[in-house]
């Protein structure tokens, strides 16, 4: 027998929601500073390159030429010197409930659904988070993000851990990890469907966008950054 946590999750995150998200992914992150047990990422770069091989046969001519190209990109994302610890890695929104059935700002959200938790990158942990909790559902089947929810989400992850000047440079790549992961998998669950009940096939075309929104936007993806550090220094100013 185990506990249930009360609440419910959220569809449409408000940007009120995104901040609270942000900074108890930042406290998760530094409260597992602790833990030693190493714990791999079974769903990090090995396991992309092995999922697209096994693809390789059924998938369409477009995903396999987007698939190869984001792999040759991704190809050094073990190596990177970014801070570290344990993740999360699935806090997607139906992963996180609230407290407050009502949904109020002032909700604190509560994280479930640690299957894929394990030790790696803690700004791929947020870039997976951005990637669902941060997607301006108005712009539907169009894939991209909420410029305002991103900003809340980050600007109270980084008041808990700032970010540092290499994970600011890393941003684009790390929302392209995310997205191409997320991407994989529901390739996979629709070209070899699991007979299960607890599985549900999601909308592998509109992770494909994602991804190529993030591949077009890689320029000017860490000016996000800059805002924060602006709003930052008015509020100093302010008080």
């Amino acid at each position: 027998m185990v506990a249930r946590l009360s609440g419910g999750d959220i569809a449409h995150p408000t940007e009120s929601n995104c901040e609270a998200v942000g900074v108890a992914l930042a406290n998760m992150h530094l409260a597992a500073l602790d833990f030693t047990l190493p714990m791999a990422n079974w769903r990090g770069l090995s396991w992309w390159q092995a999922e697209a091989k096994n693809l390789a046969l059924l998938a369409s001519t477009e995903e396999i030429t987007l698939l190869n190209a984001e792999l040759n990109y991704q190809a050094n994302f073990d190596t990177l010197d970014l801070p570290r610890g344990i993740i999360h890695a699935d806090l997607f929104r139906d992963n996180i409930l609230w407290d407050d059935s009502r949904i109020e700002a002032n909700a604190q959200p509560q994280m479930i659904d640690f299957y894929f938790a394990c030790n790696d990158y803690w700004l791929w942990d947020v870039a997976i988070t951005v990637n669902d909790w941060c997607l301006d559902w108005a712009a539907y089947p169009m894939a991209r993000l909420h410029s305002a929810n991103t900003r809340a989400l980050l600007a109270g992850y980084q008041r808990i851990r700032p970010f540092t000047s290499l994970e600011q440079q890393h941003w684009s790549q790390m929302l392209r990890a995310a997205a191409l992961r997320s991407w994989l998998g529901r390739l996979g669950y629709h070209y070899y469907p699991r007979q299960s009940s607890l599985t549900h096939t999601k909308d592998h075309p509109f992770s494909m966008r994602l991804l190529q929104f993030h591949i077009a936007n890689d320029a000017c993806a860490a000016d996000v950054f800059r805002t924060l550090e602006t709003n930052s220094g008015t509020q100093h100013a302010s008080h």
